[in-house]
């Protein structure tokens, strides 16, 4: 094996020990809010992390939306948990080697506390990309969110990205359980991106 193959290899190595060590060690139902100590355990994940990109770095939260054969709307959308939250302000701090101040983690904890959050990213048909509706399932019950803020940006090929951050109460959510996120558009195409939150933080 060359020099340059060993090398490659070994720091494919240290990428992929990053990654496992920050997973976490067991299954964790999502809180609604942190201790001191979960505080510290989230900001100190985040500030591991800011050398991956985001997409590896918010995996734990994440998900691809579910298309159907034949449907153009497509995204992503991520829970911005308490933990998932303060994690985040570690990590642009440290990914744009900024000082985190207290005051910016109690403000993270502020906007999500109590509530379930969703960061949603979507490529849409410009023409369909003006109303979309969204609601959360959880064993039959639907909850329509208390907020929704909404931006988009025209890209090329007549498609735009739209971007929605939805804040849904929490107090007939398990937490336990799997949520469904659902994003409908103006055609009718439904979008559902499903979270296991037993298994997030």
């Amino acid at each position: 094996m060359s020099i340059c193959s060993c090398t490659l290899l070994i720091r494919w190595a240290m990428v992929l020990g990053v990654l496992l060590g920050l997973l976490p060690q067991q299954a964790q139902a999502v809180s609604l809010s942190l201790s001191p100590s979960q505080s510290e355990e989230a900001l100190r994940y985040g500030q591991e992390a800011h050398a991956l990109p985001f997409a590896f770095f918010a995996r734990e939260w994440r998900a691809e939306g579910i298309q159907r054969p034949g449907q153009r709307l497509s995204g992503a959308a991520w829970l911005q948990s308490p933990f998932a939250r303060v994690a985040h302000a570690g990590w642009t701090a440290a990914h744009r080697g900024l000082a985190l101040k207290a005051m910016d983690l109690r403000r993270q904890l502020k906007q999500v506390g109590h509530r379930l959050a969703f960061a949603v990213t979507l490529v849409s048909p410009t023409e369909h990309a003006e109303t979309y509706h969204v609601n959360l399932q959880q064993a039959g019950q639907v909850i329509t969110p208390s907020h929704v803020e909404r931006g988009q940006d025209v890209s090329e090929r007549e498609m735009a990205w739209v971007y929605l951050y939805c804040i849904f109460p929490a107090e007939r959510v398990d937490l336990q359980g799997t949520v469904i996120l659902v994003v409908t558009d103006a055609r009718g195409d439904l979008l559902p991106f499903v979270f296991d939150l037993s298994r997030m933080r």
